[in-house]
């Protein structure tokens, strides 16, 4: 690469790399998933600008690329999982066979697969994430053990999900990348980032889609509920997920799903996000407009980026965030 740029902001870290021809992408790919061993495919050298703009917020990465040349890569297999959504038409070569991809449609590499890919010049957004945290996310949500979890190297499972993913990684690259970032709030980082990995979990081949087997998540009592709002309420500030609530009451993460939708017909964190909203909702008719707090001064606060807070505070409230701020009710 020809420069290298990388700054943080509060828990976002953003990098910049800018270089020529294929040289440039393979150096790139080596910086950016630096087990993964890329080569250029049978020698082939391009020329054309590269651009590469990378971000990370805790377990999340998301990556941009902008590529002006078309050329063949092979990579050996990386140790996390990764989504790219592709601008243009990409032919990826795995073990299973060769997968087409279309133009706007998006690719799920896992982690054991080698993968050579063959493209023309395109523009990309890459999504990274654990392997654990998907592992963890789909025992939660769907009881599958991590012995039984797989994730499977393929396409969206049908062309709707498609364009929901293509929507979300541009999303989270919008959110990682402004300046500042909603993200820098931990509330908000914590909840982009489930928001990523159970979308990952709808999308694309992976165990959770084979769950008759799961046995039953076992009983909830109506009290351990309660306990459960309880905790939620002393502790919506914090960057609590549903585990952490299971394990405040003493069961399994999946039990109180199940609980939850009996119960009060939401799931935890569906609860936790209303809790967050009417604290919020209470701070906008508390503060004076005068001293400087902003909507999205309480939005960050709260766990919420700046669009969907709006959206879901007129849903709930009839009007809109600023308005309450203004007039104090």
């Amino acid at each position: 690469m020809t420069a290298a740029d990388s700054t943080r902001t509060g828990g976002v870290v953003r990098g910049f790399m800018l270089g020529e021809g294929s040289d440039a992408v393979v150096d790139a790919l080596d910086a950016v998933f630096p087990s993964a061993s890329p080569r250029v495919a049978g020698g082939q050298l391009s020329t054309g600008a590269v651009k590469i703009e990378t971000t990370q917020c805790g377990p999340l990465g998301s990556d941009r690329w902008h590529v002006g040349l078309g050329f063949a890569v092979d990579t050996e297999p990386y140790k996390e999982p990764l989504v790219v959504w592709f601008s243009r038409p990409a032919v990826a070569t795995v073990p299973s066979g060769e997968l087409r991809v279309p133009a706007g449609g998006s690719l799920m590499r896992a982690p054991d697969d080698p993968m050579a890919l063959e493209f023309p010049p395109f523009d990309s957004i890459g999504t990274r994430v654990s392997y654990r945290d998907l592992e963890e996310a789909a025992e939660s949500a769907h009881g599958v053990s991590p012995d039984d979890f797989w994730l499977g190297t393929g396409l969206p499972l049908n062309a709707r999900l498609s364009g929901y993913w293509q929507s979300v990684s541009h999303y989270v690259h919008r959110v990682l990348t402004d300046v500042p970032s909603s993200a820098e709030s931990p509330l908000v980082a914590q909840q982009l980032h489930t928001h990523v990995i159970a979308s990952m979990l709808v999308v694309f081949p992976n165990a959770t889609l084979r769950v008759s087997y799961a046995r039953s998540p076992g009983w909830v009592t109506p009290a351990s509920v309660q306990r459960a709002v309880a905790y939620i309420d002393a502790h919506a500030a914090e960057p609590i997920g549903v585990n952490d609530i299971a394990e405040a009451v003493g069961t399994s993460a999946r039990a109180l799903q199940y609980a939850f939708r009996r119960h009060l017909e939401c799931t935890p964190f569906e609860h936790l996000r209303q809790v967050r909203l009417e604290r919020a909702h209470r701070d906008l008719q508390k503060t004076d407009p005068a001293s400087g707090v902003t909507v999205p001064t309480v939005a960050y606060r709260w766990g919420f980026s700046v669009p969907r807070f709006t959206a879901s505070y007129h849903a709930a409230y009839g009007r809109s965030p600023g308005r309450t701020l203004q007039e104090g009710s």
